[in-house]
């Protein structure tokens, strides 16, 4: 389950802020076949994001067990996120309500980790997920640094690249760990 922290999650954060510029940049019309598709598949790479921020948060703090558990818990919970979708709505709000609660617990994770292991690397995941709070907030308040080159959604998307940088620091740490992949550490 480790490997979501080193492939699944950033991986879903890139496919998901690639398939938000690509909608943003030439298909920003709500009416249009190609918003019709990537939007409805950004949201889904979002969801994705979301479940492996639960299963890695679970990896890195509890038992092999109980991190199952949750990687079952995050799965039925994708499963209604993506029915919410296709039958309930494709505003950004949905995406919103879900991902927050699994970004907070990654957060604490990180979090607890650094004040038990003390080490910088872990620290860069803490700044790394706050780098993912700050850069939806920038987003969702329409901050922009110029108004055609640099608009909210690229200074979005800038911050994020930032966050995935620190957030790979962090995945890196934790894969080097041999006693922490044994579960000895827990």
């Amino acid at each position: 389950l480790l490997t979501h922290l080193s492939t699944v999650l950033p991986f879903s954060i890139s496919l998901s802020a690639l398939l938000g510029a690509v909608v943003h940049a030439f298909y920003s019309d709500v009416q249009s076949p190609g918003h019709g598709v990537l939007w409805p598949l950004t949201m889904i790479a979002i969801g994705a994001t979301t479940m492996s921020a639960w299963v890695t948060g679970a990896t890195i703090a509890f038992s092999a067990g109980a991190a199952r558990r949750v990687f079952f818990g995050a799965a039925v919970q994708y499963i209604v996120y993506v029915l919410c979708i296709f039958l309930l709505t494709q505003e950004f709000w949905l995406v919103i309500v879900n991902y927050i609660p699994a970004m907070l617990f990654l957060l604490i994770i990180f979090i607890l980790s650094y004040v038990k292991y003390r080490q910088g690397k872990i620290f860069s995941g803490v700044l790394g997920v706050s780098l993912v709070f700050a850069a939806s907030a920038a987003q969702f308040k329409r901050v922009t640094i110029h108004p055609v080159y640099f608009d909210h959604n690229v200074l979005y998307h800038v911050i994020m690249a930032a966050a995935l940088f620190l957030i790979f620091v962090v995945a890196r740490w934790f894969l080097a760990q041999e006693n922490f992949l044994k579960g000895e550490s827990r």
